[in-house]
């Protein structure tokens, strides 16, 4: 009886393109999310280093001030 509804199950189309769908969408979503997460980690986080590093170097004695609207 078991077996012979998994055969009919495993013949069964109807669903086949809404399961390719599915890998091929959530197949997408983890390439997009290693490529943010490369171009964040080697990029930017590089970038907002140097930034940093210039900032620092540029005014070290500048002491902090308040933006002229909140004066």
């Amino acid at each position: 009886m078991m077996l012979a509804v998994w055969r009919s199950f495993l013949r069964e189309e109807r669903g086949a393109v809404t399961i390719d769908w599915v890998a091929l969408t959530a197949s997408m979503l983890v390439l997009g999310i290693a490529v943010v997460y490369f171009v964040y980690e080697r990029g930017v986080a590089s970038a907002l280093g140097s930034v940093n590093t210039e900032l620092s170097n540029i005014a070290p004695q500048a002491p902090p001030q308040a933006p002229s609207w909140m004066r």
